[in-house]
């Protein structure tokens, strides 16, 4: 079950890099910036058709 309170969702990693720990299954990674306000907008599909196609 995920913290969406937890401290590190309140670090800007793009502002502060070396506060990141690389670890494995980054599970919460659209939590944090700055991939939240970069890589959250692009995650999805504008169609059935695309995503029948991505999922295939």
């Amino acid at each position: 079950m995920s913290d969406d309170s937890a401290p590190e969702y309140d670090i800007d990693f793009r502002a502060h890099p070396e506060a990141y720990e690389v670890g494995r299954g980054e599970r919460g990674a659209f939590k944090i910036q700055p991939y939240k306000d970069e890589i959250l907008p692009l995650w999805g599909v504008a169609t059935l058709d695309a995503a029948e196609e991505g999922a295939r």
